[in-house]
């Protein structure tokens, strides 16, 4: 598949979402928590659980699916020895391959079913994108409620093996627990601080990554994150 150029739509999000990023991360480092509005601080405890619980997620369930599609299309269509290279990509299902990528492979591929299919898309197009645009506005405590239970919804559907689902949803309340101490102004322990300052580095290389990469939107993405590392 040819890689399509950016749309200057697409380019100013992409911007925007870097800046604020790096501009969260300088504001963590100064000790500057209290300039970080609640708003921000939702969005960033949602940016965390999709990357870190609702990414890895998606990657267990999609891996196998998309690995027998693939072995299924070389028998069928010699699709490892086309000639023309510039419509067969590889792909890795790493850090890079994110929560974007891995729902729109579950929306496009008829191989799964259509209950994921439907939940899937609804976590894509009311939860990850909007997260990616970056309007604080619609970050108010209903958007972040709803947000984590669209998350563990979508984990619960996936139907993963006992052990993975318990470790993701643990996780996912762990982060429920310190949004919650985060979001109310309560004092946080050293190690939570440095466990959100950790998940913002982690965050803004991703967003780096992606921004100059796959996903021009996490241009501001990565911004963003910076900023709200610098307030955290």
């Amino acid at each position: 598949m040819a890689t399509q150029a950016p749309t200057p739509i697409q380019s100013s999000v992409s911007a925007d979402l870097e800046r604020e990023l790096r501009e969260i991360q300088t504001s963590s480092h100064t000790g500057q928590q209290g300039n970080l509005d609640d708003n921000k601080k939702r969005w960033l405890v949602v940016g965390i659980c999709l990357h870190d619980i609702l990414s890895p997620s998606l990657r267990i369930y999609v891996d196998p699916v998309v690995k027998t599609l693939y072995n299924a299309l070389k028998r069928s269509d010699q699709i490892d020895i086309q000639t023309q290279t510039k419509y067969l990509r590889k792909y890795a299902f790493d850090e890079t391959c994110d929560s974007s990528a891995l729902l729109g492979m579950i929306n496009k591929i008829d191989k799964f079913p259509l209950i994921v299919q439907t939940a899937a898309n609804d976590v894509r197009s009311t939860l990850r994108n909007e997260w990616a645009h970056c309007n604080f506005l619609v970050w108010d405590d209903v958007k972040y409620v709803q947000s984590l239970q669209l998350i563990e919804d979508l984990i619960y559907i996936l139907n993963l093996n006992a052990a993975d689902e318990k470790q993701m949803i643990g996780e996912l309340q762990k982060w429920r627990k310190n949004g919650t101490s985060f979001l109310q102004g309560y004092t946080i322990s050293f190690e939570l601080v440095n466990e959100i300052r950790q998940k913002l580095q982690v965050l803004v290389e991703y967003a780096e990554v992606i921004s100059k990469t796959a996903d021009i939107e996490f241009g501001k993405v990565h911004e963003l994150l910076v900023d709200v590392a610098g307030n955290a």
